[in-house]
């Protein structure tokens, strides 16, 4: 397997708003290419300073349907 994972920020922003995944097996059988977004349920983060606090109020959206995620 080699993969390789690439922090996203947005500016001078402390904290990344997510990764980029990108990974491939060695007999090909396994190729994927993903971004993971730096969220989670009931928090809220500062990007900027790299700061969270709890937020009841704060949802992250689950699209996952089935077998597949949708848009």
């Amino acid at each position: 397997m080699i993969y390789q994972v690439t922090t996203v920020f947005r500016g001078s922003e402390l904290m990344p708003r997510g990764y980029w995944v990108q990974a491939i097996s060695t007999d090909k059988t396994l190729n994927f290419n993903a971004y993971v977004w730096n969220v989670e349920p009931k928090m809220q983060f500062d990007y900027a300073t790299g700061r969270g606090r709890v937020d009841s109020a704060m949802k992250v959206s689950d699209r996952y349907q089935g077998n597949r995620y949708t848009r």
